[in-house]
């Protein structure tokens, strides 16, 4: 459910607003001359309550210094808490409390041409912040907010995860159904505090009992520190974590989290690409907000087996011609030329989905720059894990120790036999937990983790499942 009746419409007559609660999040609806707007109650700046007792004043420009002076009424809201002000058709910061209104500038006499006047730039200057907001539809006498169609916030400080991840016990706040087979679930702390800050990419380790371990991409908004998101999608052939999530968890239940943790981060890049698959869509959804809200040029093609089993269909699609729906029942295969265009400089690919369908852009980005692509895989690649099992040692360089290793057992496994602890999650090479620096020797790579140049490089290995080429490995251990 992304649809919201939130009051009627002689609830907020003009000039007036109310604070609802949408999703766990407080939204202030606002009527202004008889338009009305749904903004986050949460000022980008600091976070502090905005919407109930901001003021809401017309704004005067003029497009030159000289030039005739236009108003329009009821177009900004200031914060009641450090003045901040904010366009509340477009969330657009305008007005920085920290700058003085009038300022003294230096001013010279030069030699010069009536060609060389450079005319200064007029009308109010956007500033850095953006509110975030949400479509509201007036339905016969019913107000109605749609938070399918939100408008990304972008924050005065962007959260920036922790140096190490930690361990929350998480409350299970809603859980609902995102699409056939698809749960999406919203975690709250226990005491109320907010969440560990995360980025765009980022996952979780989640133990929902002691024998069910599994990782989950955060898919909500990184600046809301008040829920995590995820979505979880029911393995049919899996190994019961799905079917706990969709069977036996409830609202109310507690859970232990570690992390977040990024191993698929948004780095900078002139254009991005995205290509989503299925459940791959949920690291995909913050990194495309965040794209939105800096003005950063991008394009998504999202594909599954129908519409139904989509999940997010709704947010997504309320970004417009950005974004290209390709349900294989209506359209077949993923067209990835055609997605992909020709390998060029300055584009960032991010794709996450099933195992075929990244081993075809891996392969259809081949010929591109390398560093192009970022892939995150939910499982291991066919035949990674696949290799002899032959006996080795391992020089741990810092411990002064050397442990062998033998057919049938993994390094980690070695290692812990012998007092030496590898943190480890996955276990399978798929999530970069116990990614390890080697010193020495040739690492025999089975992950689906690292990039082909970091594997080429054998300067890391994931010792989890990964072996020696060689009788000996040194690692920094």
């Amino acid at each position: 459910m992304t649809r919201y009746a939130v009051a009627g419409t002689s609830e907020i007559g003009p000039g007036q607003r109310k604070i609802v609660e949408i999703e766990g999040r407080p939204v202030g609806v606002l009527n202004v001359d008889g338009e009305y707007f749904a903004l986050l109650d949460r000022c980008p700046h600091a976070g502090a309550p905005l919407c109930g007792h901001g003021t809401i004043f017309g704004v005067s420009t003029a497009a030159q210094p000289d030039g005739p002076i236009e108003y329009e009424g009821g177009r900004s809201l200031r914060c009641p808490w450090h003045a901040w002000e904010f366009d509340v058709r477009t969330g657009v910061s305008f007005y920085d409390p920290r700058n003085a209104r009038v300022r003294r500038y230096p001013v010279e006499v030069v030699a010069g041409a009536p060609d060389d006047v450079v005319e200064p730039d007029g009308g109010r200057q956007e500033g850095p912040l953006v509110l975030e907001g949400y479509e509201v539809a007036v339905e016969g006498d019913m107000l109605v907010v749609d938070t399918a169609r939100r408008r990304p916030g972008r924050t005065a400080v962007p959260p920036r995860p922790a140096d190490e991840p930690v361990d929350v016990v998480a409350v299970v706040a809603a859980k609902r159904a995102a699409a056939a087979g698809v749960a999406v679930v919203e975690l709250r702390s226990r005491d109320g505090t907010p969440m560990p800050a995360w980025t765009p990419g980022a996952h979780l380790e989640v133990t929902l009992t002691d024998d069910l371990v599994r990782h989950y991409s955060l898919c909500g908004a990184p600046d809301d520190r008040s829920t995590w998101r995820i979505g979880v999608l029911r393995e049919q052939r899996g190994r019961g974590g799905s079917a706990y999530v969709h069977d036996t968890l409830q609202v109310g239940d507690e859970i232990r989290c570690h992390g977040p943790r990024n191993n698929f981060a948004l780095e900078k890049a002139r254009e991005y690409v995205f290509l989503a698959g299925g459940i791959g869509i949920t690291p995909i959804l913050p990194m495309i907000a965040e794209c939105e809200a800096s003005g950063q040029p991008w394009r998504l093609v999202y594909g599954g087996r129908s519409r139904s089993s989509m999940a997010f269909l709704e947010e997504v699609e309320a970004y417009g011609d950005r974004v290209t729906i390709w349900p294989h029942d209506e359209r077949g295969h993923l067209d990835l030329p055609a997605a992909l265009g020709e390998p060029r400089d300055g584009v960032a690919v991010y794709c996450c989905g099933p195992g075929p369908l990244i081993d075809a852009v891996e392969g259809q980005c081949a010929p591109w720059p390398a560093g192009t692509l970022h892939v995150e895989r939910f499982r291991p690649a066919d035949g990674a894990l696949d290799g002899p099992d032959t006996a080795f040692e391992v020089v741990c360089d810092r411990s002064d120790l050397v442990v062998g290793v033998p057919e049938g057992r993994s390094v980690v496994d070695a290692l812990a036999d012998a007092g030496v602890h590898v943190p480890t999650s996955c276990r399978e090479g798929t999530c970069g937990t116990c990614e390890t620096v080697v010193l020495d020797g040739v690492p025999d790579h089975r992950d689906s983790f690292l990039s082909p140049s970091e594997r080429a490089s054998n300067e890391v290995m994931t010792p989890c499942c990964s072996r020696s080429h060689g009788p000996r490995l040194v690692l920094d251990l």
